[in-house]
């Protein structure tokens, strides 16, 4: 799954003005600790609500992932759930929803990803899986703290920014694509494993750097999607890295 980043570039444009979570005008405040002080409350609702979402994942995950070894159909309806994922973030992104309403969706969506997490072909290790989840963890705090230390310095990374990631992004699902149908080399995997978790720790830091400048009018949901699409993918990455 991709950065919800992509979505708000294209759905939230500035130049066509019709943004679902808040609009452009950017805080103007002296340094970063007054910065989060003005935001203390949104900054909360954010990451406890990705902290639930996240926790309704990894549930449904552990769940799904022991009903599918006993009954041997983990695939069965794989695609029917890509589908459904893609177009519950359509819909976050075009449709204008009162926030309990996009709640509900957002809470949909967390636990249609850990079915199909449970889908995908892993190691049966927890130990390994418990190993990547701190290590995203523990990447996603550091580069949140990048971020926010840029607006401090006043760099504001922009939509272009933004738009250069997905471009990024784009490349490397078309190359993984050619892996996977014609190469099928683990080592290139690998590598792209590494180069999606240098492209998602940027991304952290441009979703930080975006929440920090943006006025969200209180849409801590779309604030949060983006959080979880950045540590979905670095979880991902770390496992794929660590793994035999």
């Amino acid at each position: 799954m991709t950065n919800s980043s992509i979505y708000n570039r294209l759905f939230n444009s500035n130049s066509n003005n019709i943004l679902k979570g808040g609009n452009t005008n950017t805080v103007k405040l002296d340094n970063i600790f007054n910065l989060l002080k003005a935001k203390q409350g949104f900054l909360l609702l954010v990451f406890a609500n990705l902290i639930v979402q996240l926790g309704i994942t990894y549930f449904v995950f552990m769940k799904s992932q022991l009903s599918n070894n006993k009954s041997n159909s983990s695939n069965k309806y794989k695609w029917l759930i890509i589908a459904l994922l893609f177009i519950i973030i359509f819909i976050i992104g075009l449709v204008p929803m009162p926030q309990w309403l996009k709640l509900i969706l957002f809470c949909i969506f967390s636990v249609l990803q850990g079915i199909f997490l449970s889908s995908i072909k892993t190691p049966d290790n927890k130990s390994l899986i418990e190993g990547s989840i701190l290590s995203g963890l523990s990447i996603f705090g550091f580069f949140v703290l990048v971020g926010g230390l840029l607006i401090n310095f006043g760099i504001k990374l922009g939509a272009n920014f933004g738009f250069i990631l997905f471009i990024m992004l784009l490349l490397l699902i078309l190359a993984e694509l050619v892996n996977i149908f014609f190469v099928r080399s683990s080592f290139i995997y690998k590598v792209f494993s590494f180069i999606s978790l240098l492209i998602f720790s940027l991304f952290i830091i441009y979703d930080t750097n975006k929440i920090l400048q943006r006025n969200y009018n209180g849409d801590f949901i779309t604030a949060s999607l983006d959080y979880y699409m950045d540590i979905l993918n670095v979880i991902l990455d770390m496992f794929s890295l660590q793994s035999n």
